[in-house]
């Protein structure tokens, strides 16, 4: 279960009440982020681009929960690494091969997977 809220702040306001922080990729991944909404439309919009690619190549592979969860922590680790992270924290979660995936993101590409992860005030 993945739970998210459709908060988003302007500054200190909570001033956006219906924001989607949940993206589902493909059959059997979900993507959750906390942080900054503009960085995380521009990880959506790297992921659609993926999705694109994966699709057009029609080699029979599909991408599966851990292909994601690699995939984006390249994508935080080379931001981080060029002095200019996206500031989000990353939760993948989803199904491989009948077993439960969560892993969780940070900034700094820092990865870890559990059988729990927060983010935001939840981990608090």
């Amino acid at each position: 279960m993945m739970v998210a809220d459709n908060l988003a702040f302007y500054g200190s306001l909570a001033r956006f009440h219906n924001v989607e922080h949940l993206y589902p990729m493909g059959e059997h991944t979900i993507v959750s982020a906390s942080g900054n909404m503009s960085d995380f439309h521009y990880i959506k919009h790297v992921l659609d681009s993926l999705m694109i690619k994966e699709t057009y190549i029609d080699d029979g592979h599909v991408l599966s929960t851990p292909h994601i969860y690699e995939y984006l922590f390249h994508v935080m680790y080379n931001y981080h690494s060029k002095f200019n992270p996206l500031w989000n924290l990353l939760v993948v979660g989803g199904v491989h091969k009948k077993e439960k995936f969560l892993g969780y993101i940070n900034l700094r590409g820092m990865t870890y997977k559990s059988s729990t992860v927060a983010t935001g005030f939840g981990a608090e």
